[in-house]
């Protein structure tokens, strides 16, 4: 959705403008707890001094959520959800297994015309040689042949949540919000009506809008509400634990973002004319991290944290000078969630019009979706209060 890199650096700049003084605030109570625990602050201590602001400043903690959060019951809601607002039913297909006992196979039709519009593989708990992270892709894509047939694709959810050694498996807020932002690719793949295999796809710094879109059901109190009881009360959560999801999920967002734009603009940089200075100089490469990270974020860097570059992944394996596409789904999925709530949670001409972005695939510029959706320029104010 952005062409110019000059039109990124801006954003990029402006975001971290935006969100420093909420940062600045939560590093100065990082910094201060980690001294009352004879701690000093920086790269390595970090992640220490939120855990324990956290459970300095969190009334309720994720442990206590975990009761409403039966596995098969957020799917249930999930896929409910999305025959109420999108006309997609799910049904899981009995006695067909990929790769293990534990994966579901399901068949994805509209509810209102009965066109199959899929299949998925849904495998949620972790085993020996499995990949450890949470990812969709497609086995294979939905695409017409010669003849004008549809042929309906083959969609494969990964995520790694502990499974009960017997009984019901439970998982945690964090889980929570994994699978919520997994299931919004899912509905994006099942949803595509792509003629060929080559327009089964979107521009990279417009494929996470859909799921981190879908994550923002949890940031809903009412839908909180009405959808997740304890499974040995059959209660809703009380008015505390439902605000404290936010606060929760939000903590210390305003950072974690600021890191993420800093990223940004380091690949940005490397990226661009002066390449290949970069490419012969691996102290080069450290140096320009090393220095946009104490600019921005003004945390002293460990030893182990000078070599950032040489491990991390995102700079290369397709991303490539994209690695700024989280930050912009960011903001224009708040803003997208923003307009779709405004009203409750609810089939209507809001919902009709996501519907229709999420079938467009890349057959339409992703610029004109956003202007067909919003009705206007896409503001990051929406993103800035969610994570007050």
């Amino acid at each position: 959705m952005m062409n110019d890199p000059k039109e990124v650096r801006i954003f990029l700049l402006d975001l971290i403008k935006s969100l420093s003084s909420d940062y600045m605030n939560f590093r100065d109570r990082i910094a201060a707890i980690l001294k009352d625990n004879n701690e000093k602050l920086s790269t390595a201590s970090f992640a220490y001094g939120r855990r324990l602001l956290n459970d300095k400043e969190v009334e309720i903690k994720e442990e206590e959520y975990k009761r409403y959060f039966e596995l098969n019951n957020v799917l249930s809601v999930i896929f409910r959800t999305w025959e109420d607002l999108f006309d997609v039913k799910a049904e899981y297909i009995q006695g067909i297994t990929f790769f293990h006992e534990d994966t579901k196979f399901y068949k994805y039709t509209d509810s209102k015309t009965g066109e199959l519009l899929g299949h998925g593989i849904i495998d949620l708990h972790p085993r020996p040689g499995k990949y450890g992270h949470a990812c969709v892709a497609d086995i294979f894509k939905k695409y017409r042949d010669l003849e004008g047939n549809r042929h309906a694709g083959l969609t494969y959810m990964v995520c790694n949540f502990k499974k009960a050694p017997e009984g019901k498996t439970f998982i945690t807020l964090s889980d929570m919000n994994t699978l919520y932002h997994e299931a919004g690719h899912m509905l994006h793949m099942i949803l595509m009506k792509n003629n060929y295999l080559s327009t089964g796809q979107t521009s990279r710094d417009f494929v996470e809008i859909p799921s981190q879109f879908h994550e923002g059901f949890l940031s809903n109190e009412n839908f909180i509400l009405k959808n997740f009881k304890h499974f040995d009360t059959n209660k809703p959560m009380s008015n505390i634990m439902v605000k404290n999801i936010k606060k929760i999920i939000s903590k210390g967002e305003a950072g974690s973002w600021i890191r993420t734009s800093l990223a940004s603009l380091f690949d940005q940089e490397i990226h661009g004319k002066n390449i290949l200075t970069y490419v012969n100089d691996k102290n080069k490469l450290d140096k320009e991290f090393n220095r946009t990270w104490v600019k921005y974020l003004g945390v002293p860097l460990t030893n182990k944290n000078m070599h950032f570059p040489s491990r991390w992944g995102h700079l290369v394996h397709g991303y490539d000078a994209k690695y700024y596409s989280y930050v912009i789904s960011k903001v224009y999925a708040v803003d997208f969630w923003n307009e779709f709530s405004k009203t409750g949670i609810k089939r209507g001409k809001t919902s009709g019009k996501y519907k229709k972005i999420l079938e467009a695939a890349n057959t339409v510029e992703e610029k004109v979706l956003v202007k067909k959706y919003l009705e206007r320029e896409v503001s990051q104010k929406p993103f800035l209060e969610s994570i007050k």
